[in-house]
């Protein structure tokens, strides 16, 4: 493009880097992945390099060009194609991904699950939405490539303030606050946006049809008014330590990012 257009290739060569910046390492990384995994890939796609190397472009807009990939570096481009470009660009380091601000905001408004509590919390872009599949689930959140991949779910549930506490909750144990054959392994108070709550980690032994399995749970529950908030991470403990660590990261960078909208008032 820059052969056939030297006048606009100072802009294009910019509005390039501005977008490599962003997705740069991408490209490298999923060919990378992609040859390991599929061998006639690589003679694929150097035909279809050398194809569109050998193209002669009839028309062309700098203008437009440079405003197409600048929309594109604000993370407008479409799916399954943002969350691919985003995993690959960091190569499944969600805690990477995240600090690196690209992650969406989901938000709770009104969805009836939620029961009035407005939520809100970023993802990273690599993550996908799932209908929740309970009455408390609001909505669950996956990892788009991981085989074993942590889940996230988002609930929210009534209580009677009156009969039970989060101090109840806290100080129940193990059978009684999660399930036969729970074990906790680590357990403190917490604060999510100014709402009193704490942290719970425990391994459960489960059985679905003929197999067996133990995951790994991840808790942060907040108490705000008359309901019981919680984002709940869960990870098969098929996964390495060091993998396990790197979601635990994320695990805490996701749940620090939850604001309760109710709280807030605009301020003018």
């Amino acid at each position: 493009m820059t052969e056939q257009f030297p006048q606009s290739s100072f802009g294009v060569i910019k509005a390039k880097q501005r977008f490599d910046l962003k997705f740069g390492s991408s490209k490298d990384n999923m060919y990378r992945f992609l040859i390991q995994n599929i061998p006639q890939y690589k003679r694929v796609i150097d035909s279809v390099s050398q194809m569109l190397h050998n193209r002669q472009l009839l028309h062309f807009d700098a203008n437009e060009t440079i405003a197409d990939l600048d929309k594109r570096t604000q993370f407008n481009i479409d799916e399954p194609f943002l969350s691919t470009l985003s995993y690959f660009q960091f190569n499944g380091d969600y805690t990477r991904e995240f600090n690196n601000e690209h992650t969406y905001t989901y938000n709770s408004k009104g969805n009836e699950k939620a029961k009035g509590v407005n939520i809100s919390l970023k993802l990273p872009l690599s993550w996908r939405q799932h209908t929740g599949d309970r009455p408390n689930i609001i909505q669950k959140f996956t990892p788009a490539f991981d085989t074993h991949h942590p889940t996230c779910m988002l609930q929210v549930k009534d209580i009677d303030t009156t009969v039970i506490s989060l101090s109840d909750i806290f100080n129940s144990e193990g059978d009684d606050l999660l399930g036969k054959g729970s074990v906790i392994t680590n357990k403190y108070e917490i604060t999510i946006d100014g709402c009193p709550g704490f942290f719970i980690e425990f391994t459960q032994n489960l059985k679905r049809l003929q197999y067996n399995f133990t995951i790994l749970n991840r808790m942060y529950i907040f108490q705000y008014g008359a309901k019981i908030c919680s984002l709940d991470i869960t990870m098969y403990l098929t996964d390495d330590a060091i993998k396990i660590n790197k979601h635990k990261q994320i695990c805490d960078l996701i749940a620090s990012s939850i604001v309760v909208n109710n709280k807030w008032k605009a301020e003018f």
